[in-house]
């Protein structure tokens, strides 16, 4: 009989995978796995013994789809998960490197007549039915046909609403509905445009598309690099795997403006709706809410309320303190940070109702303390009280409850409380990439690694260009002690943004644990260098290493470090992770209790990470692990 009409079944290792049910179940429990992890399992175990190439998969999991090769690794993580592997374990499946994977256990195969098990289910069923009242073959037929009727009225329904426009004067609505769009940000075409005003009000309308249920829109994160591009919007939606691209120009004549936008679809590049908007400065808001009640037309949808986002200021000044605050936000420098600070206040002031804008203030206080340029007894309260503020004046604000998470897990060590204000705030807007991403670095903390697994590989499928959490996915891998995953990913971030410090950072840490002593002093000098170190300083520690070796390498850092605390603030937590690299037990725990009295963020995380296993078995490690919440 032709293949396709048998049911293979495979067991192994006290484990039965279905191909007909594409279902795995271990004993008589069914293993919670995806669509794409089942198909991935059948793919290896029917080649079973053999090299399976990275690009064979790609090929056959994701053959129409954009997607890279770290979403293999976390599936193939994923089946690792449910076999009960370790790093060190590979009993199931095993990576051949730089080629691929191979299934290695030991696997018994049956197959069994699918025509003829779907014939004797199709006959109990009847047979069921019967019992209930079908007992007639008039009945029966009537039955049918009723069956027939009903799906050729749903056929009918279907096409209607997927091909037939409700307004003829939409365009969009001839092509099938897309469900992903990034929001290009606005093109100056002339001198007196602000550019804080156009990328302001790129980040004020993707925020409005995000509310329309049912299409996934980039965060202003990822669209931000293609400012100053010169590609087309076709190769920019390629890049961020979207169906659709939102084009747009701005320019100022007198006191008026005028915005020019065109939709843009990825697969061929034509264009499915345009307009143009000419409003007044004074009627700045008028634009978002002309451009987004058109593209949600286009889109045939509606906002969670089934009316176009409502803008949350009257005050046009504020407003634009508001944009201006994004911009110098985004920029992720301390000094960015700070001006950022600043600007939000100015657009309080103007408005004290503005919820948006306390929600920004407790995003820009929540960061001071991440990039060290305020402690966290500073910075962090701060924040809490600027999303309270936020939620004070609209329950509703994703982006305030997602803050105000942050700080309840990073400074306050409620987590039980920050996991419900992540669900709150996902359940609000499910596309924002920022609250799924800091959930999934709150799980792995706890070492709910599925879980979290799930959150951040979802924050990377909203913003895919986004190198904090690419970079945080090798830092979930580092943490399960998969160094040769994690180095993977980091080096495929590396090569997509070579520029972004962190990643060298946490590329050092997975060399330093290969015993790739070379290599980490190699990540450790470029951090150092895109931190703003001078060359004369990294040659000088390049030398130490080759003189004194990696752990003279190390002391050499930590008297820097000391060095530079007498001037301006360095957490306790810099210092007692060197102590921990270099195993120095005593000194470890002294700083880590400085640590935990500065309430420093990244206390959250040491349960699980690696670099602290050695404290495991210390009395006063588990205490303090007891005092953070981390354990019972």
């Amino acid at each position: 009989m032709n293949d396709k009409f048998q049911n293979r079944i495979y067991t192994f290792g006290g484990f039965r995978l279905d191909t007909a049910e594409h279902a795995l179940r271990h004993g008589d429990e069914p293993v919670p796995l995806t669509h794409k992890a089942v198909e991935l399992l059948i793919l290896l175990v029917e080649r079973r013994g053999q090299t399976v190439t990275k690009n064979e998969l790609m090929d056959a999991l994701w053959r129409d789809t954009y997607v890279d090769e770290n979403n293999l690794a976390v599936t193939v993580m994923m089946l690792r998960k449910a076999f009960g592997e370790s790093a060190f374990d590979k009993k199931f499946i095993e990576t051949v490197p730089k080629r691929g994977y191979r299934f290695v256990a030991s696997t018994e195969e049956t197959t069994a007549d699918l025509l003829i098990e779907k014939q004797t289910t199709t006959r109990i069923t009847i047979e069921e039915k019967e019992t209930q009242g079908l007992k007639s073959g008039l009945r029966r037929r009537r039955f049918v046909f009723a069956s027939v009727a009903v799906a050729l009225v749903g056929l009918g329904i279907f096409l209607a609403v997927r091909y037939f426009p409700k307004d003829q004067k939409t365009s969009a609505a001839k092509t099938d509905v897309p469900r992903t769009l990034a929001v290009l940000p606005l093109k100056n075409l002339s001198a007196e445009t602000d550019e804080a005003l156009s990328i302001g009000l790129t980040d004020a309308l993707i925020t409005r598309l995000g509310n329309i249920r049912g299409l996934a829109v980039r965060p202003t994160s990822a669209v931000l690099p293609f400012t100053a591009s010169g590609e087309t919007p076709q190769a920019i939606g390629g890049k961020l795997n979207v169906e659709t691209v939102l084009e747009s120009s701005i320019q100022r004549v007198g006191n008026r403006l005028r915005v020019s936008v065109q939709l843009v679809k990825t697969a061929d590049g034509s264009i499915l709706w345009t307009e143009n908007f000419d409003e007044t400065e004074a009627d700045l808001f008028n634009f978002q809410d002309s451009i987004s009640a058109r593209v949600a037309d286009a889109f045939r949808l509606k906002t969670a309320d089934g009316q176009t986002a409502s803008r949350r200021t009257d005050d046009t000044e504020a407003y634009k303190f508001y944009l201006r605050g994004r911009h110098a936000w985004n920029k992720r420098t301390p000094e960015g940070l700070q001006q950022s600070v600043r600007f939000f206040e100015q657009a309080i002031d103007r408005d004290p109702t503005f919820a948006l804008a306390f929600a920004a203030l407790a995003d820009s206080f929540a960061l001071l303390g991440e990039y060290n340029a305020a402690p966290p007894r500073e910075s962090f309260p701060q924040a809490k009280a600027a999303a309270e503020k936020a939620l004070d004046i609209d329950a509703g604000l994703a982006e305030a409850h997602t803050t105000l998470a942050y700080a309840l897990a990073s400074y306050d060590w409620n987590f039980a409380e920050a996991e419900r204000e992540y669900r709150r705030a996902i359940e609000l807007n499910p596309n924002y990439a920022t609250a799924h991403q800091w959930f999934g670095e709150l799980l792995f903390g706890l070492k709910r690694f599925d879980e979290s697994e799930r959150e951040i590989a979802r924050a990377a499928e909203l913003d895919p260009l986004s190198p904090i959490i690419q970079a945080d996915l090798g830092l979930l891998l580092h943490y399960l002690r998969d160094y040769d995953g994690a180095r993977a990913q980091y080096q495929k971030t590396i090569r997509s943004f070579p520029d972004f410090p962190i990643v060298h950072a946490q590329l050092t840490l997975t060399d330093e644990r290969q015993g790739k002593y070379d290599e980490a002093v190699a990540s450790t000098l470029e951090f150092l260098r895109l931190s703003g170190l001078d060359e004369n300083t990294r040659s000088a520690l390049s030398e130490v290493y080759r003189q004194q070796g990696y752990q003279g390498f190390l002391q050499t850092l930590i008297a820097g470090t000391n060095a530079e605390a007498q001037k301006r603030y360095i957490p306790a937590f810099s210092q007692a992770f060197l102590y921990a690299r270099l195993g120095d037990r005593e000194n470890t725990l002294i700083w880590l209790e400085k640590s935990f009295t500065e309430r420093h963020r990244y206390m959250a995380f040491i349960a699980a990470d690696p670099e602290f296993d050695f404290l495991q078995e210390d009395n006063r490690f588990q205490n303090l692990l007891k005092r953070i919440g981390l354990k019972s």
